[in-house]
């Protein structure tokens, strides 16, 4: 990606930033369910990453060390804070569907209801599970980016991940019975 004589070459950095800044942000948001936190941590990793940018040689390399990072401040900053989640809004999200369509009230509130339940669901979990969830079923990394970003075998993602699903499952079913109404409970999984 670089030579030694680029490595503080402010171009170098602002197109890392570019290309993963929302997908950090996004990761923070999602694992705290605080935008404050998420801005924040969202600029430390970058800070980290401007220190260390050196040691970094491709994009590919950068994107999982961020990805890292991120999962890693995250699960420091939860540590801190008790009963951290509230209602999550995912405000990308919001803006761009707002600049389109203008949902209703009942659609909004109905996707606060969503995060909120989201949130609760999470706080069950431990940092391990709670990191593969959110990777995997918030942020849609496959298994072998999980362990590749954990730095732990594809195995251990599965257990973490088969383990958190469980949980958030018989959470659901227990806490939210009207919402599983709509759902049908196949072979451990609700689709």
């Amino acid at each position: 990606m670089h030579t030694e004589t680029d490595i503080n070459d402010p171009a170098v950095f602002s197109e890392l930033f570019k290309r993963h800044s929302a997908r950090v942000h996004s990761i923070a948001y999602r694992m705290t369910g605080n935008a404050e936190d998420a801005k924040d941590i969202t600029q430390d990793v970058f800070i980290r990453l401007y220190q260390n940018l050196y040691r970094i040689v491709s994009d590919i390399q950068a994107g999982a060390w961020l990805n890292r990072m991120t999962v890693n401040r995250s699960i420091d900053i939860l540590r801190g804070k008790k009963n951290r989640w509230s209602i999550l809004i995912d405000e990308q999200t919001e803006s761009v569907e707002l600049s389109h369509s203008c949902p209703g009230p009942d659609i909004t509130l109905e996707r606060k209801e969503t995060h909120y339940i989201i949130g609760n669901l999470l706080d069950l979990l431990s940092p391990n599970q709670r990191k593969v969830f959110v990777l995997r079923d918030l942020e849609n990394f496959s298994t072998i980016e999980i362990s590749e970003i954990l730095k732990c075998s594809q195995a251990t993602v599965r257990v973490h991940l088969s383990k958190a699903r469980d949980k958030v499952k018989t959470a659901l079913l227990k806490r939210y019975p009207g919402i599983t109404d709509s759902y049908k409970v196949k072979g451990g999984n609700v689709k």
